[in-house]
């Protein structure tokens, strides 16, 4: 049971365990209230998985290379901060996306926003399906909705409404390729709850397309909105995104410059999380005791873990094993980026876009190809093209057992059969991912919420933050922090 009766100090000192991107938005928004803060990163630097590589002038994103504004806590955030004017949005010139068909980049239809058609004539006009499959699609409309609320997979959520070869074809690749994960297993509910929704409320994908035009006519303020937006997207809502001009380790340090009354530890990892029970009803020490891997012990009135799944259940297993047990349970898929700035000259048969997914059926190895410097130009020289191919996930797990030369030659090989590239790399890296994207399997939402119940009953002065729970989206993450800390608040703090 819960006891938080015991007397907190005037400013409840509280650990942020964690120094990523949600690890940060906690530390700001536990400042902001006036808590004595401190965080303890177990690398040498803040970030996280963001981060961004200067070589030579050029600019190149490790992981995320931009954030989407139609969720707006970033952008929000960002104005908090004072940030926003250095931020961009992608070019207008090639701002559309591509699908590898028979070997071929294609367009994505106008239109075909992650699993809902908004457009029919972009639908019949494209090579990439069949009479049938078209069919197929369009008559989604006279689709029964279907009754149960109980989760389901993305696959079978697809191919009910919009049939196989859409799947396979469409909604795999783009979908499956944002969460690197298995299309059998990722949940619906946890990753486009919005096309749930559509389909309860409305009766289908397209019928919820329709039921927007009619607000969008009755109320013109709304032209700008999600739906009206997705009606002209080609895969991703690029017009929806945006970067920091000088790269995400620049708005990292920010970030940290604005952290003045946060305690800042790097290289701090965090051993052990004890609960001081006794002593902190005594008054005499805080509720928790954090020890280091050095050996030094620090106490805190409350702490929040903003770490990968394997990490937090570690730590919170000793104090509370059952909810140690359940996060365990949650699932990491392992990635590899490879990084090349090849010269465009040297391109035989270059796809004009923001980038090219892949899907299973191609039987490729990579799983998407990002031209960054397209999206986000003068990151390169103008005569150089960098080239993003993201590599392994929950498809190709073997693939990370590859050497870093090796993982080159593979990317090397598919740029060559995909682009017709011809040449050297004027410079190429990989950066691997291990364990670092959360897989939201059918249920996900449910454990979450089940696992938030069981601390707040154990103790809520403890709380969790990060990609592992509700949205692997920078967004999410910055809310997961700030939603952490407004629970302390409550917690440390009662009216």
């Amino acid at each position: 049971m819960s006891d938080t009766n015991n007397v907190f100090s005037p400013r409840p000192k509280i650990a942020i365990i964690g120094g990523g991107i949600s690890g940060l938005s906690a530390a700001w928004h536990a400042q902001k209230q006036g808590f004595d803060v401190e965080l303890f990163e177990a690398q040498n630097r803040l970030g996280g998985v963001l981060g961004t590589i200067h070589w030579e002038g050029r600019l190149i994103e490790g992981a995320a290379d931009n954030f989407a504004t139609m969720d707006d806590e970033a952008i929000r955030w960002c104005r908090e901060l004072g940030l926003d004017q250095q931020f961009i949005p992608p070019e207008k010139d090639h701002r559309r996306a591509m699908v590898l068909f028979r070997g071929r980049p294609i367009p994505i239809p106008g239109g075909f926003s992650l699993v809902q058609p908004t457009r029919i004539w972009p639908i019949i006009t494209t090579p990439i399906l069949s009479w049938f499959g078209k069919l197929r699609l369009l008559s989604e409309y006279f689709v029964p909705k279907r009754d149960s609320k109980e989760d389901e997979s993305l696959q079978d959520f697809a191919c009910r409404r919009l049939g196989k070869e859409t799947f396979v074809r469409l909604v795999e690749p783009i979908v499956g390729g944002i969460f690197t994960a298995d299309p059998q297993k990722l949940s619906m509910q946890a990753t486009l709850p919005q096309f749930v929704e559509m389909e309860r409320e409305h009766g289908g994908l397209i019928k919820g397309w329709f039921a927007q035009r009619r607000k969008n006519r009755k109320n013109p303020k709304t032209a700008g909105s999600r739906g009206a937006i997705e009606q002209q997207a080609s895969g991703a809502r690029y017009a929806q995104f945006l970067a920091p001009k000088s790269g995400m380790s620049w708005w990292i340090e920010e970030i940290a410059k604005q952290l003045t009354a946060t305690k800042i530890h790097l290289n701090a990892k965090v051993q052990s999380l004890k609960r001081n029970r006794e002593q902190s009803e005594a008054g005499s020490v805080g509720r928790w005791s954090v020890e280091l891997r050095t050996g030094e012990v620090k106490s805190f009135d409350a702490v929040v873990i903003a770490t990968p799944s394997k990490t937090a259940g570690d730590l919170l297993h000793p104090s509370f094993a059952d909810v140690g047990e359940l996060i365990g349970r949650f699932r990491a898929a392992s990635s590899a980026v490879a990084v090349m700035i090849l010269r465009k000259q040297d391109i035989a048969k270059m796809a004009w876009c923001f980038g090219i997914v892949v899907p299973a059926i191609e039987n490729r190895k990579v799983l998407a190809i990002s031209f960054t410097s397209l999206k986000y130009p003068g990151r390169v020289q103008e005569d150089e093209i960098l080239v993003r191919l993201f590599l392994g996930g929950a498809m190709h797990p073997d693939l990370l057992k590859l050497s870093h030369e090796q993982l080159i030659e593979v990317a090397s090989e598919e740029l060559r059969e995909i682009i017709g590239w011809e040449g050297k790399a004027v410079w190429s890296d990989v950066i691997r991912w291990e364990s670092a994207m959360p897989q939201y399997d059918v249920g996900h939402l449910q454990q979450v919420e089940l696992i938030e119940k069981l601390l707040e009953a154990h103790d809520p002065t403890i709380r969790l933050a990060g990609a592992t729970y509700r949205g692997v989206g920078v967004p999410q993450c910055i809310r997961s922090g700030r939603r952490a800390i407004e629970a302390l608040q409550v917690t440390l703090q009662p009216k």
